[in-house]
């Protein structure tokens, strides 16, 4: 039969695991005697290691192993070269100076206090606990093993020098300071958590997890691999970066990163992840490349001198900033994307030769001093504001769906597409350069300066207020109307509309063809120095044309058709009366979605109240809804105006009394009032007001003009009236029958002696009558 020593009853089977070991251990060290000698440690004078008799088999020292078995605490106060192995199960508390030159392997716990030191220069393996407040400097191999936990406690500094390698697959917790000028390897299920500082000038391979709370400085010439997690949680704790972090793990941060210059690199590689967190900054004054995921939840500002290489996907859902001197770099299979409420702000040079994509009620701003230089393929469905100073040059495709608003330079050296719903609003100079071209599908408001050397073709509407000149070919299938002057030396060929209120000059070697659907009217001037062909019509209605006449159809001074507008007429001479006019408003009940002119006839539907109060709010319909009744329209359009609560929120008790007070005048508002009506709209009526008082009508002071009790009611005038009578009192002007001795009066009849005879005086005979008198 197998006994159970005492001691091992109830131990977890992790602790058996490890006695056992301990066991096995200790014998091989029996063993191994033959061979090596061997001290152990116990501790018979006192905890001392100096002290020789505390030790079986003499002092550690060369060809002597030191082993402090479980249990069991030694202190050194003054200073220990090892030259030989220790084994610690216990504990090893130093107060002094420890150089290890052969090996230490710690299953207990080593601690290092105070202004003690230790240094490792030959192997320090860990599988219990490294607890240090002191200084604690690595040359050789520290390797921290599954369960070893390293402790750097506050005040605490572990130096791993040029040479030095830290092997972690435990814990390291790092309240204090680490630097490293060696090699540091997060392995396995190792854990590193940074509260305090880490100081980087070596190598550090992270494969695990890596928590950083505190500041982390990844000097000049180090060099972070990060193939694990790595975690920056803490508003305002730091990454100071002047050397090398490369990632193909992940990346959270919630705090600061600093890229410093020169040498400061964050490289996310292929399968990594960068999260830029809310709240949380990166300022990059060096490289930040990316080739996988990155995420920006929070403000990247790329500054002077900075740079941002993006070859995968990168997006912005917040602050993407490129300040003045700052360098962005979209490759060729790099995609940014700028989200919705996200904003990427330009005052440097961005540079895309990949695609990117400005989401809806996103916002491109490049400012005074920035350039945006497009090479590829870009679309814009929020606002792009090229604001004054700033330039956009494109030489690739770049398609716009919502709003652009030029004040600076738009240089085109490529295909420039405004789409339908798209609109192009240009206070600055717009460049069509020779061989290139803008297409409009919809909406071009020129106020500044158009320069065609290209081609324009234009499907949808141009209106100028500002400069044209045309050096290449103007093709309009669409809509121009024009209040400034339109230059032109090349070609305008029309197939749509032109409205001129301004100046059309056709230089010498231009030519204008209007097609046989093309309509030019004029009511202000042309000028024409060579050709126009006319195959539609050039109605000069009360306008100037001055220089060569038209070829083919002469002009045309007599028909002058104006702008359709919604009248009844035919404005424009077409044979339609009022098309395209309709109810543009969207929300009306008539709204007319192919209409592109108001006709002044909208129907907003009608105001309705629900049944039942605090069931929904006021609502605007184009017919009666469910469980509401119609409103007094005027009346309910006040009660709104005053209290839009009625409106977003519910019609309650205050909503109707105010809608009452507007439907039948005035009302008492006056809150001492029985009758106050809680109203936002009436004037307070007087006369309506009715006001509270005693209306007990046998009460003393009985008020007959009181519309409501207040409990002011007083009884104090009843009592006995006789003054004869021990009751008798005084101050009681109606007697309540409580005398016991009657009045002696020759009126036999007068009961209570008040001089008549009356109800009072049956009341008292009757309450006295049956009795017996003695």
């Amino acid at each position: 039969m197998n006994q159970v020593s005492p001691l091992s009853r109830g131990l977890k089977p992790e602790l058996m695991k490890t006695l056992t070991s301990l066991s096995w251990l200790a014998f091989l060290c029996l063993l191994s005697t033959t061979l090596f000698s061997q001290t152990t440690f116990t501790g018979i004078n006192s905890n001392d290691w100096a002290d020789p008799g505390n030790w079986d088999n003499g002092w550690p020292s060369d060809g002597n192993d030191a082993t402090i078995p479980l249990g069991l605490i030694v202190e050194l106060n003054g200073s220990l070269v090892v030259d030989f192995n220790i084994f610690n199960y216990g504990e090893i508390h130093n107060y002094g100076s420890i150089q290890n030159f052969v090996s230490v392997e710690n299953v207990g716990t080593f601690s290092n206090f105070g202004l003690a030191f230790c240094s490792n220069n030959g192997s320090f393996v860990n599988q219990g606990t490294i607890n240090n407040s002191a200084e604690f400097t690595n040359s050789s191999l520290l390797q921290n093993e599954g369960s070893g936990i390293v402790q750097n406690n506050s005040g605490g500094t572990i130096t791993n020098n040029v040479g030095g390698t830290i092997a972690n697959d435990g814990a390291i917790n790092n309240i204090g300071t680490i630097s490293n000028d060696g090699t540091i390897n997060n392995d396995g299920a190792g854990i590193i958590a940074n509260y305090v500082t880490i100081n980087n000038s070596g190598i550090i391979e992270n494969h695990a997890t890596w928590n950083n709370d505190g500041l982390f400085n990844n000097l000049a010439g180090g060099v972070f691999f990060n193939f694990g997690i790595f975690n920056h949680p803490t508003f305002f704790m730091e990454v100071q970066n002047s050397g090398a972090i490369y990632n193909t793990g992940e990346i959270s941060s919630y705090g600061l990163i600093y890229i410093n210059a020169p040498g400061g690199i964050i490289e996310n590689q292929p399968g990594g992840n960068i999260l830029n967190g809310f709240t949380a900054f990166i300022r990059n004054y060096g490289i930040l490349s990316n080739s996988a995921e990155f995420l920006n939840l929070g403000r990247v500002e790329n500054k002077s001198g900075g740079t941002i290489s993006n070859s995968a996907d990168m997006t912005n859902n917040f602050l993407l900033q490129n300040e003045v001197g700052g360098f962005v770099q979209n490759n060729s299979d790099g995609i940014i994307t700028n989200q919705s409420e996200g904003t990427i702000e330009n005052s440097g040079t961005t540079n895309n030769g990949g695609f990117i994509n400005n989401q809806l009620d996103g916002t491109i701003e490049n400012k005074s001093g920035g350039t945006i230089e497009n090479h590829a393929a870009m679309h814009n469905n929020g606002l792009l504001d090229n604001t004054s100073g700033g330039i956009f040059f494109n030489t690739g495709n770049f398609e716009n769906f919502t709003i652009i608003v030029n004040n600076g330079e738009i240089d085109n050296d490529g295909a420039i597409t405004n789409q339908f719903g798209g609109r192009i609003d240009n206070f600055g100079n717009i460049f069509i350069n020779n061989g290139w071209t803008l297409s409009n599908n919809g909406f071009i408001y020129n106020y500044g300066d158009f320069y065609n050397q290209g081609a324009f073709e234009n499907a949808g509407a141009f209106e100028n207020e500002g400069g044209i000149t045309s050096n290449g070919a103007i093709t309009n299938d669409g809509a121009i109307t024009n209040d400034g002057a339109i230059t032109n030396f090349s070609t305008i060929t029309n197939d749509g509309a032109i409205a001129n209120d301004g100046a059309i000059v056709n230089q010498l070697g231009g030519s204008i063809f209007n097609q046989l659907n093309g309509s030019i009217n004029n009511t202000a001037t042309i000028v024409n120095f060579d050709n126009i062909v006319n195959d539609g019509g050039i109605y000069n209605c009360f306008g100037n044309y001055s220089g060569y006449p038209p070829v083919n159809i002469p002009l045309d001074e007599a028909s002058c058709p104006g702008e359709e507008v919604c009248d009844g007429i035919d404005n424009n001479l077409d044979g339609e009366i009022d098309e395209d006019c309709g109810c543009t408003s969207s929300d009306a009940c008539n709204y007319d979605s192919s209409a592109s002119m108001d006709d002044g006839n909208c129907e907003f539907g009608l105001w309705y109240i629900p049944e039942a109060l605090g069931s929904g709010p006021a609502m605007l319909a184009c017919s009666l809804p469910d469980g509401y009744y119609l409103a007094n329209q005027d009346c309910i359009e006040a009660v709104i105006a005053a209290d839009p609560f009625c409106l977003v929120n519910n019609w309650d008790a205050l909503c109707m009394s105010s809608y009452n007070c507007c439907l039948f005048g005035g009302a008492c508002t006056d809150p001492t009032a029985c009758n106050y009506a809680n109203t936002l709209l009436c004037l307070n009526d007087v006369s309506l007001c009715e006001y509270s008082g005693c209306i007990d009508p046998t009460a003393c002071n009985f008020d007959p003009a009181a519309a409501c009790g207040d409990g002011s009611c007083d009884y104090a005038c009843y009592g006995c009236t006789y003054p004869g009578a021990p009751e008798y009192d005084s101050s009681a002007t109606i007697d309540d029958g409580s005398c016991t001795i009657l009045p002696s009066t020759s009126c036999q009849a007068d009961m209570n002696g008040d001089l008549f005879i009356d109800t009072q005086d049956l009341l008292l005979f009757l309450g006295a009558f049956g009795g017996t008198c003695d």
